[in-house]
């Protein structure tokens, strides 16, 4: 399991919540924008957040714009790393193991459906709901290589769910190199309405 603790203080966690302000967490690094709001918690206190480095694949339609929601229609979960997937009748089936010399933690997929769809990685955070992290949108006939994107990034906002496309990082969000640690821990500055980086183990 990975965690990473926000801590906010009780006076901040409280202007943060009568703003009706959340904490929204995405995971950056790996793949091009556009990136999923992977993660979005009330504020309190001290906010932790666990997830086990576990990926399935899903397909869903094209989100129509930055601010839609990602909707499944169809996720296998959990997914073998280095496996392709082919999706095609609604329905995910692994077809075999990727090209030698491949790397761990990459997963395959064939969209055969006959229609342009969005293809991603999806993992549970805190709860045992399954949520996307990155999509990308392939054609019919296009493979594609999914990799888990490594890094955080934190700030609050007022309007973005679980599930929401991201086009572009706010300024002021935190992105924090997750450099294989377990644990990551980063606070809130009232001043500056941003997150500030502690530390990790």
């Amino acid at each position: 399991m990975r965690t990473l603790v926000v801590l906010l203080g009780a006076r901040e966690s409280a202007e943060l919540s009568n703003a009706h302000q959340r904490i929204v967490i995405a995971k950056c690094g790996g793949m091009p924008a556009p990136l999923v709001a992977w993660a979005v918690v009330r504020p309190s206190p001290v906010v932790c957040v666990s997830w086990a480095e576990e990926y399935g694949v899903f397909a869903a339609r094209v989100p129509a714009r930055a601010g839609s929601l990602v909707t499944v229609d169809i996720a296998r979960y959990p997914a073998s790393d280095r496996t392709t997937y082919r999706y095609r009748d609604g329905a995910f089936e692994p077809i075999g193991p990727l090209e030698p010399g491949i790397p761990q933690r990459h997963y395959g997929v064939q969209n055969v459906s006959g229609q342009t769809m969005a293809f991603g990685l999806l993992q549970c955070v805190t709860e045992d709901t399954a949520v996307p992290v990155s999509f990308t949108v392939l054609s019919p006939g296009v493979p594609a290589d999914l990799v888990p994107d490594d890094d955080i990034a934190v700030w609050s906002d007022a309007t973005t769910a679980a599930g929401t496309v991201i086009s572009d990082l706010p300024a002021r969000a935190l992105v924090v190199p997750a450099l294989g640690q377990r644990w990551l821990c980063c606070c809130y500055d009232a001043n500056t309405n941003a997150f500030t980086w502690i530390g990790g183990r």
